[in-house]
């Protein structure tokens, strides 16, 4: 038995040798692989940039279809009665150019027209004016489209009440979407305050379509002293806390947010000559694009090919289905986009999973758009 246990051990220490030795080999062969593994960057997977309108600012979709894209803007002179030589517009244009989260901002680009010459046409001239001549005004001013917002300002008493630092920072919170107060928010003192309704008219002057749509806010919102200033607060100085904040929610109803989701264009087709169309497509995307990377614009000329490819398939084309999906999504028409995304789940039952997926991550983006909206406003 002992000469048993002796044979047992020497035969278990020489196959842990033997096996040991065989993972050292192993190992040192594999480690060109490994490392050349490491070397290979890796795979990123491709984004499709979209916008997420509200349901107020649904009429921007087909004037916002290009991007990077320049929105001009003016505002009418915001006077308070007992500051007559003192106009606030400029914390309501605070608002327009915040009104896209920093994130995204490069999407667009704000022009303040009062600091134009446009401006003293546009103090002097009312909107019923406009919408009487439109071609005119459209040829003045060379563009497809302007905001113009006027805004008007009640003061109510000033009161008295304990309230916390974070309260009066709410307006640069909400730009950042993270806390920027230095104290703890908890902090409370008593701090002079007085309540402002604010009325904010803005008109979209579509000179495309030659029409004209407009948006309205009334919110009442409270104008602070120093935090801890038991004083009344001057009235420039809370009309413009008011007017800014008031004006945040309001811009924020009107333009879109927006949101990335995978993407996966198809170029290639059973059929050649569809195969050919949905790859033409490929040709109509923004500047700087890439399919293999990110694409922020899918161009209209885009949609015109994928749906003749669509008709060349007899309408069982998946890839013309998903690609005019994508199109619909990066112009902001979400509905549309779903129901074309289920249409190529039907014309590929193996990958319905796969575009369902596509579906519940655009219903869960906009979901969020919704929540931290009404979170913020």
């Amino acid at each position: 038995m002992a000469g048993d246990g002796a044979i047992s051990v020497y035969v278990g220490v020489q196959f842990g040798l033997a096996f040991g030795l065989a993972y050292a080999a192993a190992t040192i062969v594999a480690l060109p692989f490994i490392f050349f593994g490491l070397l290979q960057p890796l795979k990123v997977q491709p984004v499709l940039y979209f916008p997420i309108f509200s349901n107020d600012g649904k009429d921007l979709r087909g004037l916002l279809q290009h991007v990077p894209h320049v929105i001009p803007f003016y505002i009418r002179p915001i006077v308070i009665p007992s500051h007559p030589k003192e106009s606030i517009e400029r914390e309501l244009a605070k608002s327009f150019f915040s009104s896209v989260y920093f994130n995204f901002d490069f999407l667009y680009s704000f022009q303040y027209l009062n600091q134009t010459s446009t401006s003293k046409i546009l103090e002097h001239t009312s909107i019923e004016e406009i919408r009487n001549d439109i071609p005119r005004f459209r040829k003045l001013f060379n563009e497809d489209f302007v905001f113009i917002s006027e805004a008007h300002l009640k003061f109510g008493e000033c009161k008295l009440e304990k309230i916390s630092y974070k309260e009066i920072m709410k307006f640069e919170e909400r730009l950042l979407s993270r806390p920027v107060y230095p104290r703890e928010k908890e902090d409370q003192e008593e701090t002079g305050l007085m309540e402002v309704q604010v009325e904010i008219k803005t008109y979209l002057v579509d000179f495309k379509n030659q029409k004209i749509r407009s948006f309205e806010i009334s919110e009442t919102e409270r104008g602070y002293n120093d935090f801890g200033q038991r004083a009344c607060p001057d009235p420039i100085r809370a009309g413009k806390m008011a007017l800014k904040n008031v004006g945040l929610s309001h811009t924020r109803k009107i333009f879109p947010q927006w949101k990335k989701t995978k993407l996966n264009l198809i170029r290639n087709d059973s059929d050649p000559n569809v195969q050919k169309l949905l790859e033409e497509g490929f040709q109509y995307f923004g500047r700087g694009d890439d399919e293999n990377h990110e694409i922020f614009l899918i161009k209209p000329e885009a949609l015109e090919v994928w749906k003749l490819a669509l008709a060349q398939s007899g309408n069982r084309s998946e890839g013309a289905f998903a690609n005019i999906a994508y199109y619909y999504l990066n112009n902001g028409y979400l509905e549309e986009a779903i129901d074309w995304f289920r249409k190529a789940a039907v014309a590929n039952p193996d990958r319905e999973k796969f575009w369902n997926l596509r579906i519940k991550d655009i219903l869960h983006k906009r979901e969020q758009v919704e929540v931290y909206n009404d979170l913020n406003n």
